[in-house]
């Protein structure tokens, strides 16, 4: 084995270790001693040449199972790859949503080579910036990342981030890290405001401190600029992608006679150009992000995109009715549009999709407390096979850590999250297959597929969800129909359970008859 880097020691130890612990956990240590991690060469015949990054082959030799890959990340999943064929799976972050098999399967009795179809999966995290014990759950989300086969780990607070960071780098076991965030504030300081007003947005009449620049002051760009450099400089990262982003509101641009007949987009291309001024300084062949986002998803129609920045097409306003290619729904048809014009100003080599299948603040408003994302595994399997057919080499998920307090909920226990990594990495899934097993592994018996199942259908007629206020129709009354059927299935099969199988069942319950009084009184 060729000599590996410090981070690379600690993944193969860590992928060592898990072994291990699960085998032992499985009463089948003994195994753990017949398991071989070896790197192989991409050049090489055999096994090597069939491997693609991140892929790994599973083969019995004598009695004995050599795990390969041609990089050590590939080994991590490899090793999960090898646990999951005995029947162990991770549904969720945290302790709570690992399943091992009382009874686990034969290891392969022949040669299994895995490979990505999706050569970056990303998963975005964040945080609320003051809940009881952060670290911990951002160590079990890195975890969860890797036994996910995610490959990419965006840090997306600027509150904690540095310590965030250091744990990234000891807890991530073969992610590359990274960051996303929302840094026109940090940029340019309101501090500065009372000295340098007019470096700040124009609005309504006056000039305000708050969210982006004016665009058009060459000293305010050159602020942002000193700024980025300082910011690129102060985060250590292993992926020079950088996404220092626009402020996090729908349209919030200058209005100055400069600024006034530039569109939001142009606003933001200018500025993401002086934030690569700053970046290259340190990175000289670092990227930023044109996040194409609320009033900046249309395409910026002026010449010259340099090549140091990538789109990052982030479908905030979808609706999740219908699947994102639907040319008939008046919300995602134009937000595809959108994406195509955007592909062809910023090319497809560098772009990547940012969506929000799991984003519980999303699907929470914004508010506490959270409620229950929708279960969509169609529209997911669709909207990740939409985006490769495209040629995006990159898919993101924004996924946010909940509180303490909410971590185990049944408003955050949803299959999807371990669905979608699946997806990423073979998009060719037995969706119903898969929530029979879920099922059967989460709540105890696989009839709790049935209960899923009209869950997906009351959320797909879900009034939180609806296309246009046109839309409505008689969904209220359908979901209601369906969550009342689901209501009195989990309480059927709460009786045939038992321990925590029973207390998730009572759990769902518990959150789907929340969904179903709203319902009935025809409120999101």
């Amino acid at each position: 084995m060729k000599e590996l880097s410090a981070r690379d020691e600690r993944a193969l130890r860590f992928a060592a270790s898990e072994l291990r612990r699960v085998l032992r956990a499985l009463s089948i240590g003994d195994l753990a001693n017949r398991i071989r991690l070896d790197l192989v060469g991409g050049t090489q015949s055999g096994y090597g040449r069939d491997l693609r990054a991140d892929g790994f082959a599973i083969v019995p030799e004598a009695g004995e199972y050599r795990i390969l890959s041609r990089c050590v990340r590939g080994l991590v999943y490899g090793a999960y790859g090898f646990l999951e064929w005995l029947g162990c799976r991770w549904y969720f972050p945290g302790s709570d949503g690992e399943y091992l098999p009382p009874r686990p399967a034969s290891p392969p009795d022949h040669a299994v080579i895995e490979n990505p179809d999706t050569p970056y999966r990303s998963v975005v995290a964040f945080w609320d910036r003051t809940g009881p014990q952060r670290q911990q759950r951002i160590r079990e989300n890195l975890e969860f990342a890797v036994r996910s086969r995610y490959n990419r780990f965006y840090l997306h607070w600027p509150q904690g981030l540095r310590s965030a960071h250091r744990l990234a780098w000891e807890h991530g076991h073969g992610l590359d890290i990274g960051v996303k965030l929302h840094t026109a504030r940090q940029l340019l300081p309101a501090r500065l405001f009372s000295s340098h007003p007019e470096w700040f947005r124009f609005s309504d009449g006056k000039r305000r401190r708050d969210y982006n620049l004016c665009v058009s002051n060459p000293q305010a760009v050159a602020q942002v600029s000193r700024n980025s450099e300082k910011l690129a400089t102060s985060l250590e990262v292993d992926i020079t992608d950088l996404a220092y982003w626009q402020g996090d509101v729908p349209n919030a641009w200058c209005q100055c006679p400069s600024c006034i007949g530039l569109s939001p987009s142009e606003q933001n291309l200018r500025l993401m150009k002086a934030i690569l001024k700053g970046v290259r300084a340190v990175h000289p062949r670092g990227r930023v992000s044109y996040l194409a986002y609320y009033a900046t998803v249309a395409p910026p129609q002026s010449a010259g995109i340099p090549k140091g920045i990538f789109l990052e097409f982030a479908p905030h306003a979808a609706c999740y009715r219908h699947r994102l290619d639907d040319p008939e729904c008046p919300k995602n048809a134009p937000l595809v549009r959108a994406l195509r014009q955007n592909l062809e100003r910023f090319g497809i080599e560098s772009a990547r999709v940012f969506e929000y299948w799991l984003d519980l603040a999303l699907f929470s408003s914004y508010r506490s407390p959270v409620r229950r994302m929708p279960l969509m595994p169609e529209r997911m399997s669709r909207d990740v096979g939409f985006y490769r057919g495209l040629g995006l080499a990159e898919i993101e998920n924004v996924q946010w850590m909940p509180p303490a307090e909410a971590a185990g909920s049944p408003e955050v226990a949803n299959p999807g999250y371990a669905l979608l990594p699946r997806l990423l990495w073979n998009p060719r899934q037995d969706l119903a297959g898969f929530l029979r097993g879920f099922s059967r592994n989460f709540y105890g018996s696989e009839l709790a597929s049935g209960v899923l199942d009209l869950v997906v259908r009351a959320d797909r007629v879900n009034p939180r969800y609806i296309c246009t206020p046109e839309d409505r129709g008689d969904g209220p009354r359908e979901a209601a129909l369906l969550l009342k059927q689901a209501v009195a299935r989990c309480q059927e099969l709460e009786g045939a359970v038992e321990g925590r199988h029973r207390e998730r069942l009572a759990g769902l319950r518990g959150a789907l008859h929340y969904d179903l009084t709203r319902a009935q009184a025809g409120e999101a």
